[in-house]
């Protein structure tokens, strides 16, 4: 395997002194990351260990992504909650001339595998129009994430693509952002019910809820046990932890809890596709640093190391090996955003630095 790494390597160098005639690539791939979810005025997010885990089913035996806020009201002895269960990224609608539907169609399909949306909705909104509605909601794994920076933007894709469709008359609107969340406001009192302990274990869990929360008070009757006085949903996550930690048959739940019907959407990086301008060369996160499209070892310039290391890449995974770069480092090294490391990236980036090395404005496009 390690003759076909020299044997690429070989033809790339050989490459070199033509590397400013190879045609551009698009780089459309970029992190989501700089849309970060933000807490609702007044709430505090707080992590429920999984209590809420059952409003977030996926209706298929899983759990959808979710984050659950609180706001105390201390007079009223009440919490309530902020709850976001559904995360959509890349969230895209088109409106469509109907009698231009083909016209869409055609043009759609030409970006259909680079977009590669997961869900992707046509319906006749009006008598003239049909609502094409696009959005991702599970990363590559397979996985729910409520982090936008698990995921890739299609926004410089979906300009393009809308430009084509206006042109051709085939795109009355097309609304796209980068996070669309729902979410619903709940509100429970402060009183936990515990069951499955039999009766004379009243102080000992008194004991257990005093280490959470100084005003909780238990008491028994109807053979089973209810803490009142809970300050808030935080403390009853801890609370029910910590019982259930001694107490495995135990059965712990809040006394009320209510969520409302309403849904509360809220939209990050919201733009119009038919005004918008593409991105170009934009960062990546990497956690507390960040890289450009194309700097793979982090030094701030596009260099020949840089195109280098991307074909070492290539090479290895074709030749079956382990590629020797972090997640954030392939991300950057993937700069037509295809998902993959290829010989067109490596030569994407040597056309970058060949270009800004004789005195020209190198570019990604």
């Amino acid at each position: 395997m390690m003759k076909k790494v020299k044997k690429i390597l070989a033809l790339f160098t050989s490459g070199v002194i033509c590397a400013v005639s190879v045609p551009g690539i698009s780089a459309n791939a970029r992190a989501i990351f700089n849309n970060e979810i933000t807490a609702p005025e007044g709430y505090a997010q707080i992590d429920d260990q999984g209590t809420l885990k059952w409003l977030a089913s996926d209706g298929k035996g899983g759990t959808r992504g979710y984050i659950v806020y609180q706001r105390i009201l201390e007079t009223e002895m009440e919490t309530w909650l902020y709850l976001t269960n559904l995360f959509r990224y890349n969230y895209t609608e088109l409106v469509v001339p109907v009698e231009a539907y083909d016209t869409y169609a055609a043009i759609y399909a030409e970006y259909e595998t680079e977009l590669d949306f997961e869900f992707c909705r046509e319906s006749q909104t009006t008598q003239d129009t049909m609502t094409i509605t696009l959005f991702d909601e599970k990363t590559e794994d397979g996985a729910y994430s409520v982090d936008p920076a698990d995921y890739l933007s299609k926004e410089n894709t979906l300009i393009t693509m809308c430009a084509r469709l206006q042109e051709a008359g085939a795109l009355e609107s097309a609304e796209y952002s980068a996070v669309f969340t729902i979410s619903e406001y709940g509100s429970h009192n402060q009183i936990v019910n515990i069951g499955g302990i039999p009766a004379g274990e009243t102080d000992a869990l008194q004991t257990i809820v005093a280490e959470y929360d100084a005003d909780g008070t238990v008491t028994y009757a109807d053979e089973k046990y209810q803490v009142s006085s809970v300050e808030n949903y935080e403390d009853y996550v801890t609370i029910a932890a910590a019982v259930s930690a001694v107490y495995p048959e135990a059965t712990v739940e809040m006394d009320l809890i209510q969520f409302q019907e309403d849904a509360i959407i809220t939209e990050y990086g919201a733009i119009d596709l038919l005004t918008a301008e593409p991105e170009s060369d934009p960062p990546v996160a990497t956690g507390t640093t960040t890289l450009s499209t194309g700097d793979i070892d982090g030094d701030g310039d596009i260099t020949l190391q840089d195109a280098y290391q991307a074909l070492v890449a290539y090479a290895s995974a074709s030749a079956g090996l382990e590629i020797e770069l972090t997640g954030e480092q392939q991300a950057v090294a993937d700069v037509d955003g295809d998902g993959e490391i290829t010989i067109a990236d490596a030569f994407k980036i040597l056309i970058y630095y060949a270009t800004e090395s004789v005195g020209r404005t190198p570019s990604w496009d």
